[in-house]
């Protein structure tokens, strides 16, 4: 069963040195631009289906040849292929926007994290009396390479669902199946909820206010610097766009070539491929949305611990007005 091998091999290191991604002047990058595309590629996947359904309505009451029909269908799915493609493409550029946008804000607080990390490490129990601060309950724990490695493998493994024969209920299964074996990667996945609610309470959890301690600021240090190095995971989503397209142009010589049965297993793909695409998609979107919290939250109690400690960063005079570990110096 084919089935069976999603998200069967372990997690892999992921290999994104190679991958380079550019910000779109289609997309400023946030979550609500791919649900637009999704919405415009699924209407325009649904009135192709509708076409179909009344040219093959037509040809049977009015007894056309086979060969007329047969046609028609191949053009069905080589239109289905390319509406595929092009949402590949047009989520690719969406992913160079989003990405883009979080690295330029990454990059600038951590900029800053450089310039305060020694002091920081030596923050004393005094220097935080009296300081609390909000966090996720998972982000003092949090591992995001794990999180992100684990999630994205199985997303790259999903895509084989498109390959090989497909069992007759794959298709009507399919989202749960990939729900739970590509989403069930997030520790805090429920099927009930969202996959964004599954993938920020994996990596935030609920807000509780906190009292640190000089151990918690080296862990949020941690975190901080481990969120940074994750982001460039998420240029993964390119090789994964990819292996889709690759996939869709197979569906199509598989399409241009066969007949009878081979039409039904055709469609049965293009299904799984069109499910795997948009729930993929969506994933992304997810994981960006909770990498980016589980940062600002750690990013924002370090600047915290740094003005109320009155942290002096490496290299800097002593002065009045600390610029060095200003409260919007890491956010800007």
């Amino acid at each position: 069963m084919i089935l069976e091998h999603v998200g069967a091999p372990a997690a892999k290191t992921l290999i994104v040195e190679d991958i380079q991604l550019e910000a779109s002047a289609e997309f400023f990058g946030d979550a609500s631009e791919l649900l637009e595309v999704q919405a415009a590629s699924l209407a325009e996947m649904h009135n192709l289906t509708i076409a179909l359904a009344r040219f093959e309505h037509k040809c049977i009451t009015e007894a056309a040849a086979p060969e007329l029909l047969e046609e028609g269908v191949k053009e069905f799915f080589a239109a289905a292929v390319e509406k595929i493609k092009e949402w590949a493409k047009r989520f690719m550029a969406w992913l160079g926007s989003m990405w883009t946008r979080l690295k330029d804000l990454f990059v600038k607080r951590e900029d800053w994290l450089k310039r305060n990390e020694v002091a920081l490490q030596k923050v004393t129990a005094d220097q935080l009396k009296g300081l609390k601060v909000k966090l996720g309950k998972e982000v003092m724990n949090g591992n995001p390479d794990s999180e992100l490695q684990g999630v994205l493998s199985a997303a790259e493994n999903a895509i084989e669902m498109a390959k090989g024969d497909i069992p007759d209920a794959a298709p009507e299964k399919i989202k749960q199946t990939i729900r739970q074996r590509v989403e069930g990667k997030l520790k805090a996945y429920d099927e009930k909820k969202s996959f964004m609610k599954s993938a920020h309470d994996s990596m935030v959890g609920d807000e509780a206010e906190v009292e640190l301690s000089p151990s918690d600021v080296k862990k949020l240090i941690a975190v901080a610097l481990a969120s940074f190095r994750s982001l460039d995971q998420l240029k993964y989503g390119k090789k994964i766009s990819d292996t889709v397209i690759a996939q869709a142009d197979a569906v199509a010589r598989m399409a241009a070539a066969g007949k009878g049965e081979d039409t039904k297993q055709t469609n049965a793909r293009l299904s799984v491929l069109r499910e795997v695409s948009s729930e993929v998609q969506q994933m992304f979107a997810a994981l960006s949305s909770a990498l980016s919290a589980m940062n600002g939250q750690a990013m924002s109690a370090l600047v915290k611990v740094a003005s109320h400690g009155k942290v002096k960063a490496e290299g800097e005079a002593p002065a009045a007005k600390n610029e060095g570990t200003s409260l919007l110096a890491a956010f800007m």
